[in-house]
């Protein structure tokens, strides 16, 4: 279950890298070209695009980072899906790319649930408590003093 959450992300890094070629002119969603100032946006999509891949990637393996990496690639993906529906009418190309970007927000929405799920997986408290067993206490609750302890507790 804890290598869900870094897969999803990185098969979500791979579907957002392959936009990234259209910075040489790659055809990907089945559209020509004509208009110069067309192609720059879509050149500078395509680098967008290969960040926001990167930052994916990176995160897959950064615990810290995976809640706020499964929240972009979502707003990514569920903003293509979105503005597909609102303008409809796509080619046969944006079809198959329509058809991956729903599978990949289910396996995000998923990872994503598998998160909540799972409170003790949470990074932020792995990174309070360090990474250093002789460093490890429980929390106090409210109205509790902390304790430091001598080793590791597991109560």
């Amino acid at each position: 279950m804890r290598l869900l959450v870094p897969a999803v992300l990185v098969l979500v890094a791979l579907i957002h890298a392959l936009p990234a070629f259209g910075v040489f002119g790659a055809a990907l969603y089945g559209v020509t070209v004509a208009e110069p100032n067309l192609e720059i946006l879509l050149r500078h999509r395509a680098v967008l695009f290969g960040l926001l891949a990167a930052f994916l990637a990176w995160a897959a393996f950064d615990p810290a980072l995976h809640r706020l990496a499964l929240v972009a690639g979502v707003v990514s993906v569920g903003s293509f899906l979105g503005t597909t529906a609102l303008v409809g009418q796509p080619n046969v190309a944006l079809l198959r790319v329509l058809k991956v970007d729903v599978v990949a927000l289910v396996l995000l929405l998923v990872a994503g649930a598998c998160i909540c799920e799972h409170p003790g997986s949470d990074p932020q408290r792995q990174r309070r408590r360090g990474s250093c067993p002789a460093t490890w206490h429980r929390w106090p609750r409210n109205g509790e003093i902390a304790r430091e302890t001598s080793g590791p507790r597991f109560a």
